[in-house]
């Protein structure tokens, strides 16, 4: 095919494989997690790989089908109560994991006279924006194309995106990995420019 394809082809293919590309890495901190709690039967690691190994295949499989079973519910129940929902379940669950003691202690290292309370308020909320995130994950296509879904993305400055598109000069945005950092990248290029996302 024509070169000149390429870029509408890789968008394409970005915007097809994006969800699955997440639920890997969900899958990925969950097995992770499971290694954190496997770790001290080390002592015993052969019964382990006796009893334990031939199950794996199954767990993998029942993790893939718990995160996916979550993209029909949400496409069921639209942004909004996805939202919500995947708010609440991750701040109920988000507790049992190790990263939340983590995330307690970088905030004491932090900020040692904060208060216990507004520690656990900072995380709960942490946990809950975790949540919602995941849930627009399943909707990321739409803000593409749907106005419905894309007039809740607020910009500033969208003349500078004009005069980007119409100088021939290369330009480098930065961004912090804060939320769904995906919608900016998804936003300069509906704006017209061509873009190469690097993490």
């Amino acid at each position: 095919k024509h070169p000149s394809e390429a870029l509408t082809k890789l968008k394409m293919y970005y915007a097809k494989r994006l969800f699955r590309t997440a639920a890997i890495q969900g899958l990925g901190r969950m097995n992770s997690e499971a290694i954190k709690i496997l770790t001290p039967l080390l002592p015993i690691k052969p019964l382990i790989d006796f009893v334990v190994s031939p199950f794996l295949p199954l767990v993998f499989e029942a993790q893939f089908g718990f995160c996916y079973s979550f993209t029909l519910i949400y496409k069921l129940l639209g942004l909004k109560y996805s939202s919500i929902l995947s708010g609440g379940i991750f701040m109920t669950l988000g507790p049992i994991f190790r990263s939340n003691q983590i995330s307690i202690s970088n905030l004491s290292r932090a900020f040692p006279e904060m208060s216990e309370k507004d520690k656990k308020e900072i995380i709960k909320d942490m946990w809950k924006n975790y949540g919602k995130i995941f849930a627009e994950y399943v909707f990321l296509k739409n803000y593409r194309i749907n106005e419905n879904f894309s007039k809740n993305i607020i910009v500033k400055n969208q003349n500078e995106l004009k005069l980007i598109k119409e100088s021939t000069k290369p330009v480098i945005f930065i961004s912090g990995h804060f939320n769904n950092f995906e919608l900016m990248a998804m936003h300069i290029e509906k704006s017209g420019i061509d873009l190469a996302a690097i993490y």
